[in-house]
């Protein structure tokens, strides 16, 4: 993917590497799931993200659609979804069961990451925020307000 996949997979394995170290058990319940490699695929975007959560060192790797790297299991849905997903304003499960998010792969790997990011008290983007204190709470705002710009286009509610 060149320079700009770089920049992007190091910010984004930077920014999982703050939030494991400010929730160290983060990742405890993905067990023996902890080595596999989670693609998450926006369907709206020409990038995908590969997340390893590993032991206290995970990787996020990004990548053209179309590369579609190795992967574990597969995750695929609007981003602006699974953003909402990871904020915590969205049910995964309903989210699966309306089949707008897909689930391919070792289900039972993402099912244990879901139960992951579900033991966090408020959401990721929550704790990443509040690890870069009032600059970090002002991008989230702003992130949320567009988000809520734009909830109705995905056809979920606001």
């Amino acid at each position: 993917m060149g320079l700009l996949g770089m920049v992007g997979s190091r910010v984004l394995t930077g920014l999982t590497r703050v939030l494991v170290k400010r929730q160290p058990d983060l990742f405890d319940r993905l067990g023996s799931h902890r080595t596999k490699r989670f693609l998450i695929e926006p369907t709206d975007l020409p990038v995908a993200f590969i997340l390893t959560p590993g032991t206290q060192s995970p990787i996020v790797r990004v990548s053209l659609v179309g590369d579609r790297p190795p992967h574990d299991a597969r995750i695929a849905g609007s981003f602006l979804m699974l953003l909402r997903m990871i904020d915590g304003q969205l049910d995964g499960d309903a989210m699966f069961f309306s089949r707008a998010l897909a689930v391919e792969g070792q289900v039972e790997a993402v099912v244990c990451l879901r139960n992951a990011l579900d033991d966090l008290d408020g959401s990721v983007l929550d704790e990443l925020a509040s690890a870069f204190g009032h600059p970090g709470r002002i991008v989230l705002r702003s992130l949320r307000r567009a988000c809520r710009a734009y909830a109705g286009s995905d056809g979920y509610p606001a």
